[in-house]
């Protein structure tokens, strides 16, 4: 599956990338602002994390491939995190 990458949600950038840790993991990156969104086991998952990124739940697309628990508490973290 191949999900489209959103502009960056802090600068606007429309080129973000999804970068490899050496570790193990990816992430969301902005080549602008060098925004780094969280890491996640898969490229997918990281698109999807980093789509989220200050954009309201409603907005999201972050649903496809996960499933309903993960779903569940990625919405609620979003919502935690958007009250800080």
């Amino acid at each position: 599956m191949n999900i489209e990458l959103k502009p960056c949600p802090f600068c606007g950038f429309v080129e973000p990338i999804i970068d490899a840790k050496k570790t193990g993991g990816f992430y969301g990156y902005c080549l602008s602002c060098f925004t780094r969104g969280p890491i996640a086991l898969d490229r997918e998952t990281a698109t999807a994390l980093w789509n989220t990124r200050g954009y309201p739940p409603e907005e999201n697309e972050y649903i496809v491939g996960l499933t309903q628990p993960e779903q569940e508490a990625l919405t609620r973290y979003i919502q935690e995190m958007s009250q800080k």
